[in-house]
């Protein structure tokens, strides 16, 4: 019998999958064809994408760690970052008994959300195989905010659509430059609040904080475990920095 048949039949040695509490899909959309059987299965319980959770020990709760990607639907790259390290603790950990690794596992449960905004992931992949153009698309596709051209500036920038400082004007905005554009009509500077308001801005939050479905199947969740989450890391590709809340105060 080879390894492979030893493995099938379950023989000594051959790897056993770690334990899993739960493997859940969830689908909180404005575009239902995007994932309806998820959505069936469980409306509103979850950003987007697949939420694996490892748990490899049983036996008393451990430590949370809560990792997810592509907030900003254009920096594709953090979709990789948190796969990848899925991924890693799996190969290293588990297959391959790395001891670090293996520790990591051991002592902790981790969550992944490799994509937080689906909508706007599925609007570059769609111009992409369409058109083999990668379009810089950051907000969701809130079709309430519209704007003219070919449908980057519209949506919420779920980014800002959280309750804590709903709204501010902070540095990020400001080194964006995109509350002191040039009037088109006046021709002279922008108020950066009134030009935060405007849903075409980058920065749009929404007409009130939650009022997408990403950000309040987010927020359920994190409710639901707040009692063991301990780190969420919330992986963008803007920059060179690490960002801890709230906006690094």
């Amino acid at each position: 019998m080879d390894k492979k048949e030893d493995q099938a039949a379950g023989k000594p040695g051959s790897p056993t999958p770690p334990a899993s509490e739960n493997v859940l899909l969830g689908c909180s959309s404005w575009d239902d064809s995007l994932c309806p059987a998820a959505k069936e299965a469980a409306p509103g319980s979850l950003g987007h994408a697949v939420l694996a959770e490892t748990a490899v020990m049983a036996g008393g709760q451990k430590p949370a760690i809560l990792l997810t990607g592509a907030t900003h639907a254009r920096e594709m790259i953090s979709t990789s970052m948190v796969t990848n390290e899925m991924l890693k603790l799996i190969q290293l950990g588990y297959m391959q008994k790395d001891p670090h690794y293996e520790k990591l596992l051991t002592q902790n449960k981790y969550y992944f959300m490799p994509i937080f905004n689906v909508d706007g992931s599925a609007f570059i992949e769609k111009n992409w195989v369409d058109f083999k153009k990668i379009m810089p698309k950051r907000k969701n596709t809130n079709s309430a905010f519209g704007c003219a051209g070919d449908g980057v500036d519209g949506g919420v920038d779920l980014n800002r659509n959280f309750g804590v400082d709903f709204g501010q004007i902070d540095d990020i905005v400001n080194f964006q430059g995109d509350g002191y554009k040039t009037d088109s009509i006046t021709g002279k500077p922008q108020d950066a609040k009134e030009a935060y308001k405007n849903p075409c801005n980058t920065n749009f939050a929404g007409p009130s904080a939650f009022s997408e479905p990403e950000t309040v199947a987010f927020k359920n969740f994190l409710t639901s475990k707040k009692d063991e989450l301990a780190f969420v890391f919330n992986i963008h590709s803007n920059g060179n920095a690490f960002i801890y809340p709230f906006n690094g105060r």
